[in-house]
């Protein structure tokens, strides 16, 4: 299997991606995205629900993938990887205009600021 490798630091993306304490009410939010929109299959719809349902019996998605590594369940790890891409996929590209539209009235965007966090910018520019 590959590996994939990712570098967060304590709130780094806080601005554009969930935290853990965050993680499951924005899953929502993309969830309702996937019921709203007529292109998305209903089981597909049902394996995202699973998998947050599942989320939320662990203290975070890392200990829920740890878990299925030391079961060596490696096809619901790479299910769930997917599934997890395509949900990082609809924080980054979902204009807030329509990712707020997914958001029940009066709440608000559970953190939620930008698609892309603007320090990456200056973290890239002092990278090179």
């Amino acid at each position: 299997m590959n590996e994939i490798t990712y570098i967060l630091g304590a709130g780094a993306s806080c601005q554009s991606m969930p935290l853990v304490e965050n993680f499951s009410d924005r899953f929502e939010i993309y969830i309702t995205f996937l019921r709203m929109t007529s292109s998305h299959r209903t089981e597909f719809i049902k394996e995202n629900q699973g998998f947050i349902a599942e989320v939320r019996n662990h203290l975070s998605f890392d200990t829920f993938f740890k878990k299925l590594f030391h079961r060596n369940a490696t096809k619901e790890i790479i299910r769930y990887k997917s599934l997890l891409l395509y949900y990082f996929i609809f924080e980054h590209l979902c204009p807030m205009g329509l990712y707020s539209d997914y958001i029940s009235p009066g709440t608000m965007t559970r953190g939620k600021k930008f698609n892309n966090d603007p320090r990456y910018d200056s973290l890239i520019a002092g990278l090179l």
